[in-house]
């Protein structure tokens, strides 16, 4: 008897349980947005003028793009490839670091790719990506080619 006693108080706690809800869970801050995801784009220190979110992204891109060129060194190896293309992908972390640098698209040898990530890691802190003037994780995509004759 004391058994199903037992067994009906638990079957009880089970039913009026199953009627809660949990609260909702806070937004994970570990996710990582692509740009069409954020209201307003990371801000490279050279962009602080721009002052549209359309100016702000084509400032980054823009400044990538000459960080890239004006850092990347032609080894000997990538002199002897003729140059190459690969696609390098990092995250501007909530702090605005660059985190997670890697190669997307590979330009087929390890001292192009090699070359791009060292690049890439060397990218200064910026102002992060916002939501809902919170800041979050953006992962950003840039492709760079050299071609050497």
């Amino acid at each position: 008897m004391k058994a199903h006693f037992y067994t009906l108080g638990l079957l009880l706690v089970s039913f009026f349980s199953a009627g809660q809800t949990l609260p909702e869970l806070e937004e994970d801050s570990s996710e990582i947005l692509n740009y069409r995801e954020v209201e307003q784009y990371p801000i490279h220190p050279d962009c602080v003028d721009a002052t549209t979110e359309s100016e702000r992204f084509q400032c980054l891109n823009t400044v990538i793009s000459n960080h890239l060129k004006s850092e990347f060194t032609t080894t000997p190896e990538i002199r002897r490839q003729g140059g190459g293309k690969a696609f390098g992908s990092f995250v501007i972390e909530t702090d605005g670091s660059i985190t997670e640098v890697k190669i997307e698209k590979s330009a087929g040898y390890e001292a192009f790719d090699n070359e791009v990530i060292r690049v890439l890691q060397l990218l200064p802190k910026m102002t992060p990506a916002m939501v809902d003037g919170k800041p979050v994780r953006m992962s950003f995509i840039a492709p760079f080619s050299i071609q050497i004759m």
